[in-house]
């Protein structure tokens, strides 16, 4: 895996529910290896 730019980010648009105080969005599994990035709006 390399990291070092250009490095291509896809938004992910899934919806975020909350429980507990933590927020939790699923994802499929459908890679072996993902990264996320994460962002505040």
């Amino acid at each position: 895996m390399n990291l070092t730019p250009p490095v291509v980010w896809a938004p992910v648009t899934n919806a975020l529910s909350r429980s507990d105080g933590q927020f939790i969005m699923t994802v499929p599994d459908s890679y072996d290896v993902r990264l996320f990035r994460l962002v505040s709006p």
